[in-house]
């Protein structure tokens, strides 16, 4: 019976764990999403920003600029939206899986902390488009 209990035991451990990483992986795709979103956004921006284009000034000089300020605005709104997610589905492995009843509590994520940097790349980009146009 003490083999079952601690296999019941390591079972429920590793599914831990395991999910934490689930979660981590749901994260880091999000982070991708949102960095494709950023940079191009950016290089669409910059782009139309260097060419010379045909068609109306007013429209090509704004358009390119709007569309990029957009798709860098949606990447940092994925990058929140990820960061709140991810946080909820830890509070939620923490409650159910306490650290008082003997599981491993759940480690700082390396995850949300590259989220946190493709954020504040996403804000620069935003400021170096305004600062640039």
């Amino acid at each position: 019976m003490t083999a079952a209990v601690a296999q019941s035991d390591t079972n429920g451990r590793l599914a831990l764990v395991r999910t934490r990483l689930a979660h981590d992986r749901t994260m880091l795709a999000w982070i991708r999403t949102a960095t494709s979103l950023i940079t191009f956004g950016f290089g669409v921006h910059q782009v139309f920003r260097i060419l010379p284009g045909s068609g109306p000034t007013g429209l090509r000089e704004t358009a390119p600029f709007a569309f990029g300020t957009m798709m860098v605005g949606m990447g940092l709104v994925a990058l929140i939206l990820a960061a709140l997610e991810n946080r909820t589905a830890t509070a939620a492995l923490t409650d159910s899986f306490p650290p008082a009843a003997g599981f491993p509590s759940p480690s700082r994520s390396y995850a949300r902390l590259l989220g946190i940097l493709i954020f504040a790349l996403g804000v620069t980009a935003l400021i170096v488009m305004h600062l640039g146009t």
